[in-house]
């Protein structure tokens, strides 16, 4: 009695386990299903995303179509926004997601947390926002990319970018067009990036991080950091027009041997400048009021066109042998001296610099 009773109890758990498993396995395979939608667009479309906390995809293709995928949404839904809804092609799109947990509730912009992947035209314009997660986006024309405390990579953009980020980085590479990138306490990486047009200007600021820009050819470019580092490393624009500013971080310039600028630069009593280029220095009297360096609020701003360009200076030529040669590798100690401000030109200055670091070393060396 007792061996019967044993068996029809094991039989029973073998039972139980069995149809459980076979529950969890089709939960599962419901969980790891992907749903994908597609729709036929403009080759110039512009495609709007946002999340709360999914991390958002972006690759470029040679279709005039947008496609849309997701393994942890229960629905995707293409809502138009352009003008004359019911003629094709699609030229504008917004993208509504259904969290599987949200139950039968129709989708709301911004209301997902779910993973994304897009597939655009090359030709796309792209507005994307999400709350906590990353945001990547590659081979597009024009990338609007705005995330809270996620970080941001873009690559192979060819029109235009404007990036904001309160808690994370921004990498952008291999792009070109008008560029303006912002980040709160996060870092900026700016590698092989020029103008799409004479026009288009390079603009990056952050609050708490170092920004790097390495090879960025623009004419007009700004960059400054309240409380980390800058860097740039590359030949300069003939003609260029360059502003750099820091509150605390130390400004390393690595220019190529043959550059030829007019130099002006701010600092404090405790700060220093050295330099591999020899300057001619220019007195004080004939030199103009470098412009105050004011530490500038990174906080990201919702995607709008970017900035004017500034407005182009003719470089100063043919500058009197005042003063004194810099020597290679000479270190400018203004610590026991007044003097606020270095006016100097190396070569035929070209390109003009404006530098600002107020407790930091200022660096210009030789690649």
């Amino acid at each position: 009695m007792n061996f019967r009773t044993s068996l029809i109890f094991l039989i029973l758990i073998f039972a139980s386990s069995s149809v459980y498993a076979h529950d969890e396995k089709r939960n599962e395979k419901g969980r790891g299903a992907k749903v994908e939608r597609s729709i036929a667009t403009d080759s110039h479309v512009t495609v709007s995303a946002c999340s709360v906390s999914g991390g958002i995809t972006v690759h470029g293709w040679d279709r005039n179509e947008v496609r849309v995928r997701s393994g942890e949404a229960a629905e995707i839904k293409f809502q138009r926004k352009d003008q004359g809804a019911e003629v094709s092609p699609v030229r504008k799109i917004e993208l509504l997601i259904l969290d599987k947990e949200q139950g039968p509730t129709q989708p709301g912009f911004c209301e997902s947390s779910s993973e994304i992947e897009l597939d655009v035209p090359r030709g796309a314009t792209v507005q994307l926002r999400t709350r906590d997660s990353d945001i990547n986006v590659f081979e597009v024309a024009t990338a609007y990319v705005n995330t809270q405390n996620g970080d941001v990579t873009i690559e192979h953009a060819t029109t235009a970018v404007q990036a904001g980020s309160i808690g994370g980085g921004i990498s952008l590479r291999d792009s070109s067009g008008r560029i303006n990138l912002h980040s709160a306490g996060g870092s900026i990486e700016a590698t092989a990036v020029s103008p799409a047009d004479a026009a288009d200007t390079f603009e990056a600021h952050s609050l708490g991080g170092e920004i790097m820009l390495d090879h960025v050819t623009h004419a007009r470019l700004s960059a400054d950091t309240l409380n980390g580092s800058l860097s740039l490393t590359g030949p300069l624009a003939r003609s260029g027009r360059y502003s750099f500013r820091t509150m605390s971080g130390d400004m390393t310039l690595t220019l190529p041997e043959e550059s030829s600028f007019q130099l002006s630069a701010r600092f404090s009593q405790k700060a220093e400048i050295i330099t591999d280029f020899p300057l001619t220095l220019i007195p004080q009297s004939s030199a103009q009021p470098a412009p105050k360096a004011a530490p500038r609020s990174a906080v990201p701003v919702p995607p709008v066109e970017g900035p004017a360009p500034l407005p182009v200076a003719a470089p100063k030529k043919d500058f009197p042998e005042a003063g004194v040669r810099v020597k290679t590798k000479v270190l400018v100690d203004v610590s026991s001296v007044t003097l606020r401000r270095l006016e100097g030109i190396h070569g035929s200055g070209d390109a003009k610099l404006e530098l600002a670091s107020f407790s930091g070393t200022i660096h210009l060396q030789k690649q």
